[in-house]
């Protein structure tokens, strides 16, 4: 079977899909349908009916993740990057765990340059897929960049102009990084490094969403572990 036989397929069923889809939406046009009907409209190219349906679905369901992670997906298909992180800050606020509002957020950190945000971002895609090898890569470069705990970001860095350079998340972990001010000592493993990064990064979520209570379960849960550990300990009471 030829190439442009099998396009001709995949392109039938995306039709035959989406008019499903948009008869499901009529038939229930105040329903969550609105999503999925958006992001088909946004992968066959209309993105103006995609944007037009997922906004009204939005302000029917403005507790809904999903839905503003398809509004995000839109907006980056229109190069509205400010938009799209908005979106995805709603998102992430509505549903910490959501690993798709985490993954498209992060390039725009990155592309902002924001040390805090995109080291925290993918330490928090860590903790919700381990085996995930480019949050490891640029949560590897960015902590070489790390100098010590100082401030309610949790993060102060010897140079945001130099530790910048480190973001571009497809080149390999560079060796030429400056030295910290105040060097770490060395005293976890890497893995029990990885392991605090990963607790640490969902209790600041759950901060920031207000959930007080988790957050508390939390850093009970770290200080029993690292308590007894002078820099992740100082950490923990930065959050606290």
């Amino acid at each position: 079977m030829s190439n442009y036989v099998i396009l001709k397929i995949m392109e039938q069923a995306k039709k035959s899909t989406l008019k499903h889809y948009l008869k499901l939406y009529k038939d229930k046009p105040n329903s969550q349908i609105f999503a999925p009907l958006a992001d088909l409209y946004r992968k066959s190219g209309d993105t103006d009916r995609a944007l037009q349906i997922c906004q009204r679905g939005i302000k029917q369901f403005p507790k809904w993740a999903l839905g503003y992670v398809i509004l995000a997906t839109i907006w980056l298909d229109l190069k509205k990057h400010n938009l799209a992180k908005q979106a995805l800050e709603a998102a992430i606020q509505l549903a910490p765990e959501n690993l798709l509002a985490h993954k498209l957020i992060g390039p725009i950190w990155i592309q902002e340059k924001n040390i805090n945000k995109t080291l925290e971002t993918y330490q928090m895609i860590l903790y919700l897929d381990p085996n995930n090898e480019q949050a490891k890569r640029i949560v590897n470069k960015l902590n070489k960049v790390v100098s010590n705990v100082q401030d309610e970001t949790g993060f102060t860095f010897t140079s945001l102009q130099n530790a910048a350079k480190h973001l571009d998340s497809d080149s390999k972990p560079s060796q030429n990084f400056p030295p910290p001010i105040h060097p770490l000592p060395n005293t976890s493993t890497k893995k029990e490094t990885q392991q605090f990064d990963s607790r640490y990064a969902i209790i600041k979520s759950y901060i920031h969403t207000k959930d007080l209570k988790k957050a508390g379960q939390g850093l009970i849960e770290m200080k029993n572990i690292y308590g007894s550990h002078p820099v992740l300990n100082q950490k923990i009471k930065n959050l606290e």
